[in-house]
């Protein structure tokens, strides 16, 4: 009988070790296979993304501050019109904001989200990055330095074989306001692959920083604004649909603005912003 307990206690410890070997195995050939991060497009086939974003804003001036904080709701409607034979796509996109939507006052909704009310359409490449803008109709709140602005902005894959652990890095300039320029730069990083089903899905780690530096005039003032927007995201791309699945993150913007009035005066204008953002994607 003890024999018995000890051949016993042996197969499961043999067992474990075994299970642990195939683990550590399977982590091994995980992180040295490569997998092609890039968007597949079908002509016909269309997209559906529900963002949620939690936004709360700090002011800061005359030594005083006030805080706003408040909901925005969006929904992005994709529909592939046409696949040219190296893959770029021409892609329609309409922007459309939810009505239990609300979004602080304090600041202006068309100018950090122009496209929302708009309908875009673009040429795309496999890795996401827009090659042309085509047509744009709607409300009419976008302008050319916004159009540009979202061109730079929008997030890109590699368009090419990653294995997980490597790292991609971008950079875009983006044009602002009174003939200023900035640059996007962006840090990626394949963290992880799994299966879902009979699909397999892929995690992808995100740093993000704009710095900005611009002088504008407003109502006979002249502004200074110097600061950085930082973004930490995550976001699950299918691989074997070739879209995105889910994007979640955190954009901590920071602005200090010096105001100096027509009669000289100058006043320090500080302010800061938090967006926590929710997306949820769905293709047909």
């Amino acid at each position: 009988m003890l024999a018995l307990k000890e051949n016993s206690r042996k197969l499961i410890a043999g067992g474990i070790a075994l299970c642990l070997l195939l683990a550590a195995l399977a982590v091994f050939y995980n992180r040295g296979e490569r997998h092609l991060l890039s968007y597949q497009y079908f002509p016909g086939s269309s997209f559906n993304s529900n963002v949620d974003m939690e936004i709360t804003q700090n002011i800061y001036r005359y030594g005083e501050g006030s805080t706003s904080t408040g909901h925005l709701r969006y929904t992005v409607s994709s529909r592939v019109l046409a696949v040219e034979d190296d893959g770029v796509a021409t892609i329609e996109e309409k922007w459309v904001r939810q009505d239990d939507g609300q979004a602080p006052q304090e600041f202006n909704l068309n100018e950090i989200y122009p496209l929302i009310g708009e309908t875009i359409v673009f040429r795309a490449d496999p890795s996401g990055k827009v090659l042309e803008v085509t047509g744009i109709s709607g409300d009419g709140q976008i302008n050319e330095v916004e159009v540009a602005q979202w061109k730079a902005s929008r997030y890109r894959l590699p368009g090419k074989l990653v294995a997980v652990g490597a790292g991609w890095s971008n950079r875009e300039e983006m044009p602002l306001k009174d003939g200023a320029k900035t640059t996007i730069r962006t840090e990626s990083r394949l963290k992880n692959i799994f299966t879902e089903g009979a699909e397999k899905v892929a995690e992808i780690q995100i740093h993000q920083e704009i710095p900005i530096d611009q002088e504008t005039n407003q109502q006979g003032m002249t502004v200074r604004t110097t600061g950085k927007l930082i973004m930490e995201a995550g976001m699950l791309f299918n691989l074997t649909r070739g879209e995105e699945k889910s994007f979640d993150g955190e954009i901590d913007f920071k602005t200090a603005n010096e105001v100096t009035h027509a009669d000289g005066k100058v006043v320090l204008v500080n302010g800061d912003m938090l967006i926590k953002v929710r997306e949820r994607g769905a293709g047909s």
